[in-house]
């Protein structure tokens, strides 16, 4: 259930900044507020999956998520916007794929 709440938010940041520059981000406060609040909800969803699971599979960082994820919705309004933008773009495709085989 956690790693579905994961995944949705995934897909919709993926979805919300297709086709869109940092620039956007950085001028928009909706989708600033919008992506701080999907990371909340993703850093969230890991803390509430179990250490054994979390433990049986290393190859998904999980700690490096939650805690980019707290730094990154603690800070608002000192926000990182270029580094949010770098994660979305860089990271959490490959983090959505490493979950996805997590759960076939």
């Amino acid at each position: 259930m956690f790693l579905t709440h994961i995944l949705d938010q995934i897909s919709f940041l993926k979805e919300q900044f297709r086709g869109l520059e940092v620039e956007n981000l950085m001028e928009d406060p909706l989708l600033q507020k919008t992506s701080l609040r999907s990371f909340e909800v993703i850093g969230e969803s890991i803390k509430s999956i179990s250490g054994d699971f979390k433990a049986g599979h290393p190859e998904v960082e999980w700690n490096e998520i939650v805690d980019f994820a707290e730094n990154q919705v603690n800070q608002n309004p000192s926000t990182d916007w270029s580094m949010l933008w770098n994660f979305i773009q860089l990271r959490l495709p490959e983090i959505g794929r490493e979950l996805e085989a997590l759960q076939k």
